[in-house]
């Protein structure tokens, strides 16, 4: 991909994927259905000018799969949040505790080696239309 004037190269940066889908490992519901393919998704995203790729974190389950993928990988990074249609789990547990997990996983990150470059969403859309979840937290 070129710019239009002085044909530069474009260097892009994909800010939301969803690479912890085990899609990207031939899994879908459970099954083996294609040989795993995750490094050759990599390699095409390189080839049309992807730099880096910011791998998106939902739950606390995925933002430490996307955290652990991102060290894998120079081009990977990953962020820390929880999407709202996943807030429930504050509520399923100790939210305090669930925070705190999210808050050690940031800070267990190499000062070095940043691999966590983002932190959010922290379910605020819920607080907006919910106002028990407001309230609670």
């Amino acid at each position: 991909i070129m710019f239009r004037s002085g044909m530069v190269p474009m260097k892009l940066i994909d800010i939301g994927a969803n690479l912890t889908d085990p899609v990207f490992h031939g899994l879908y519901r459970g099954k083996q259905v294609h040989p795993d393919d995750f490094n050759d998704v990599l390699s095409r995203a390189q080839s049309v000018g992807v730099e880096k790729i910011i791998i998106t974190g939902t739950t606390l389950t995925s933002c430490r799969l996307a955290f652990e993928t991102a060290k894998t990988n120079k081009m990977l990074f990953s962020t820390v949040g929880v999407h709202p249609t996943h807030s429930n789990e504050f509520e399923e547990g100790d939210a305090e505790q669930y925070l705190q997990q999210l808050l050690d996983l940031i800070q267990s990150d190499d000062p070095s080696n940043r691999k966590i470059v983002a932190v959010g969403e922290l379910g605020l859309g819920k607080s907006l239309s919910d106002p028990s979840f407001r309230q609670n937290f």
